[in-house]
């Protein structure tokens, strides 16, 4: 061998030592390098929350309480039944339960009167317009992100499973194991190791069969596997039922439990964070065809958990971030086999979920945030029920609706609680009411706009506080005040039910029969109930939908169209609302948008039916279990049903007039487990008009 040939080998082996030694030696290289350097930044949130402002000063000139009805203009008090009437008159108001609207949209549309635009038509409208975009997405756009994301997920975790050894090897082949069965669900071919394909097999049949509860086959953790049953409109159609079980098996393993109790051991801590830098590392090092994994990932989460109701942990952003800061921005799997680094890990994840993980958590819930690949449903608020259940409170018999509100500081709340129950007098009640209270004022504002229904929730605690002076006087009353309460614990189980249907729209849906408004079907100028903070809000809740999902390429046309639709209705709203609060009268156009409130309604609720044509909407009933004591096999679920119908006098440009509107019922059901009934059985109930007796502390509104 020449000189020349002798150099080019020195070089050639010396170029070769210094990439080897760069990654941490031959053994290093052979597993796989992460690089976290060069990954792109995800944002922290679906879009940049930008407030909506509301500069109105109320000052409306109405008319006192009791109300004189020979002035009401459009009140035929033949037409009305007694306790109506007498509400009108006490209150200026009353809510009749019992109507046969199925939904109320129908109300608006069939216009019994001139119409009285709520609150909760509003809320219903946002809350069942953001359904339908998700399941429009879940459909196509997210079912073909999460395939291409879980592909590229399998091939990495093959990757590093072939070539590490000892305990990265374990954990790969669990990492593998968990990627493989998400595409095993979505119908993706895996080719997997046989070793790690059996294990597989049967995972899939227990997820599918959604019935038994036992230890995962390769997660090793109990799971209850009648949590990957579909229901509501996942029920519809196969591809959706597939997408329900894949986005749930993708959040149900908490691969590093944070700030949770129950480490096995010390080796069981570093196993999990072995487990979780293995999975993250894997999403760094795959590929997809059009876009990089993350962006993938970024797309799923940030989507499904801002429509979804998800908790709040440590996501895959935060954790790189900490892999970073432990690990450094280029290294070798093969690092993970140092315990040290581990333990360093551990502790960084642990004081990173301390901190929320970057983003809002339930204040309510005393368990830390882990880390998942996606996210899980829950519903905001609903601890509060458990910590105020009778083993915590000595003296009470069960948990009631109003502590929720009563957590969040109602004072009104607290006051039905004692004049009613005779509870929030009891040892220790209060003091644990102003703990929650306390917990849930540390909610930062922005943050919490991170979820849809944890944003309407912050939304509607508005309505906690009491109208004032310059507020028209239907609202200044204890019962308003009662109304407030009730719409609230409406929404929040409107907004946390998972459960919904959805049913074709088909025409001459059933008629009340008239409501007695005294105009008939004729026309007639209608009022806004006064609360523009809560429009601006729901506004700008719209706004950032539309951005983050056009930001993502997940816009769809009638997306779009509809999130401009509600935006402006959200906005044409708020201003009516403000002109009223300050003695200015509608301009005709406006009050020709009130008169088409049902039709746009139907508008945004609407979803194509799939390959069969027509539309479907979503049923307006649903079903919440908040508290159950498995000791005395009792439980409490929250209800709501078909709509109230609003008989409201408003100071229509100054004069008082009767309008009719529509709003949410509501329910408490409280016994023994298998009394209370299921989402399909509540479905029935309502159907037959059977529901329940109402609250005793709604009387004072509800007739």
């Amino acid at each position: 061998m020449g000189r020349i040939e002798r150099l080019l080998c020195v070089s050639l082996f010396l170029a070769a030592l210094l990439t080897v030694s760069s990654c941490g030696g031959p053994e290093a290289s052979a597993y796989g390098v992460v690089d976290l350097k060069d990954s792109p930044v995800l944002p922290e949130s679906l879009a940049v929350y930008i407030p909506v402002p509301v500069t109105a000063r109320p000052q409306v000139a109405s008319y006192t309480l009791p109300v004189d009805l020979s002035r009401v203009a459009g009140l035929d008090r033949r037409s009305l039944p007694p306790e109506v009437l007498s509400g009108l008159a006490e209150n200026g108001f009353a809510v009749k339960e019992g109507g046969r609207y199925e939904y109320m949209f129908q109300l608006y549309r069939e216009k019994p009167g001139c119409p009285f635009v709520t609150v909760d038509a509003v809320c219903q409208a946002f809350l069942g317009m953001c359904a339908g975009i998700r399941m429009e997405l879940e459909r196509g756009e997210l079912r073909r992100e999460m395939e291409a994301l879980v592909s590229s997920f399998v091939e990495a975790a093959k990757g590093i499973y072939g070539r590490a050894r000892g305990p990265v090897r374990e954990a790969a082949r669990t990492v593998l194991g968990f990627a493989g069965v998400a595409a095993g669900l979505l119908g993706l071919e895996a080719g997997l190791p046989p070793e790690v394909a059996s294990a597989v097999e049967e995972e899939l049949a227990l997820v599918e069969g959604a019935s038994e509860s036992r230890a995962s086959p390769v997660l090793g953790l109990r799971e209850d596997y009648r949590v990957f049953q579909p229901h509501g409109y996942y029920r519809r159609e196969p591809e959706l039922a597939e997408f329900y079980r894949a986005v749930t098996w993708l959040g149900r393993w908490v691969v590093f439990p944070a700030g949770m109790d129950g480490w096995g051991s010390p080796a069981d801590r570093l196993e999990a964070a072995r487990r979780t830098a293995v999975l993250v590392g894997a999403l760094h090092m795959g590929t997809a065809e059009e876009e990089p994994p993350l962006l993938l990932w970024d797309h799923l989460y940030q989507v499904t958990r801002f429509l979804s109701c998800s908790t709040v942990g440590l996501d895959v952003a935060a954790v790189s971030r900490a892999m970073e800061e432990v690990l450094g921005e280029r290294f070798p799997l093969s690092r993970l086999e140092d315990d040290t680094l581990l333990e360093r890990l551990a502790e960084t994840l642990e004081r990173d979920a301390e901190k929320g993980g970057g983003l809002e958590r339930d204040p309510w819930d005393a368990a830390g945030p882990g880390f998942r690949l996606l996210e899980t449903f829950t519903e905001p608020g609903a601890a509060v029920f458990g910590e105020l259940a009778p083993g915590d409170v000595p003296g009470r018999e069960k948990p009631r609706g109003l502590d929720l509100p009563a957590s969040l500081g109602s004072d009104r709340a607290l006051q039905l609680l004692s004049d009613f129950y005779g509870e929030a007098g009891l040892p220790g009640y209060r003091e644990k009411v102003r703990e929650l209270h306390s917990r849930s004022s540390s909610i930062e504002p922005a943050r919490a706009r991170a979820n849809l229904v944890w944003s309407v929730f912050r939304n509607c605690l508005s309505l906690l506080r009491p109208p004032g002076e310059g507020y028209p006087a239907f609202m200044r009353s204890d019962a308003w005040r009662d109304r407030d309460l009730y719409l609230f614990l409406a929404s929040w189980v409107d907004g946390v039910s998972r459960d919904r249907e959805w049913k074709e729209v088909v025409g001459g849906l059933a008629s009340d029969g008239g409501t007695g408004a005294g105009g008939g079907n004729a026309p007639g100028k209608g009022y806004v109930e006064p609360r523009p903070e809560v429009y601006a809000l729901l506004a700008a809740d719209a706004d950032m939908l539309r951005r983050g999902l056009a930001e993502r390429g997940l816009l769809s046309e009638d997306s779009a169209r509809k999130l401009d639709s509600f935006y402006r209705l959200a906005m044409g709203l708020k201003s009516m609302a403000e002109k009223e609060l300050t003695n200015q009268p509608l301009s005709a156009e406006e009050y020709s948008a009130l008169e088409d409130f049902g039709d746009s309604l139907l508008e945004l609720l609407a979803v194509p039916a799939g390959e069969g044509g027509g539309y479907i909407v979503p049923d307006p009933s649903a079903i919440v279990e908040v508290y159950r004591d498995e000791e005395e096999g009792t439980a409490l679920r929250l209800a709501v049903g078909r709509p109230t119908i609003y008989y409201v006098i408003a100071p229509v440009e100054g004069r008082p007039t009767l309008t009719v509107g529509a709003g949410y019922s509501f329910y408490e059901l409280w016994g023994a487990g298998e009394a209370v009934p299921t989402p399909e059985e509540w479905r029935l109930t309502v159907g037959s008009g059977q529901v329940p007796e109402a609250s005793a502390w709604t009387h004072s509104f509800l007739k």
